[in-house]
């Protein structure tokens, strides 16, 4: 299995926990307000607790815009930036069509790719708090000095790509607008 095709499933079981998780909590809930009509705060409690959760999900699960080749306004950015990887890395760089994607709630874009020779999978994220914003995931890399220089090359990759971002100031607002629009 591919790291995507883990990613894919790991995410359609956290959907699945999700929906009988809601489940269960709305059953409870019903429960509980036909139980007692006296228990009005723990009633306010647990109400307020549902809504607060359905926001998280909602908030978690949030949909992303892909940006492919044939996205009309913004196709040649894709392509740009693939050119500037493969350039960068100089590895068989592998990129699906769903590798770079907009997120519209975090203004966040991510560009998820592999370089097959290394079995190893990147990812760019653009609005990172919690590190640089690059990652790779990989089984069993030798680290030799050509891998070692491969990772860095993803590094360098990842220095590059922010930078483009930010040098166009216009292209994350482009993709709110866009998104806003679907």
């Amino acid at each position: 299995m591919t790291m995507s095709r883990d990613r894919e499933i790991t995410s359609k079981m956290l959907k699945k926990l999700r929906e009988s998780s809601e489940k269960i909590q709305e059953e409870q809930l019903r429960k509980l307000n036909e139980s007692s009509v006296e228990e009005g705060p723990r009633d306010n409690f647990l109400t307020r607790h549902r809504v607060l959760m359905e926001e998280a999900v909602r908030l978690h699960e949030e949909e992303s815009v892909t940006i492919d080749k044939n996205t009309p306004q913004f196709g040649d950015i894709r392509v740009s930036q693939e050119d500037l990887i493969r350039k960068t890395i100089g590895e068989n760089v592998t990129l699906d069509s769903d590798a770079l994607k907009y997120y519209p709630q975090e203004d966040d874009m991510r560009l998820s790719g592999k370089i097959n020779s290394l079995s190893l999978s990147f990812q760019f994220r653009y609005q990172d708090s919690k590190s640089d914003g690059c990652y790779i995931w990989c089984d069993g890399l030798i680290l030799n000095d050509d891998n070692v220089r491969t990772i860095g090359k993803i590094n360098d990759a990842y220095v590059n790509w922010r930078n483009s971002i930010t040098e166009d100031a216009t292209l994350l607002p482009k993709l709110k607008q866009a998104a806003q629009q679907m």
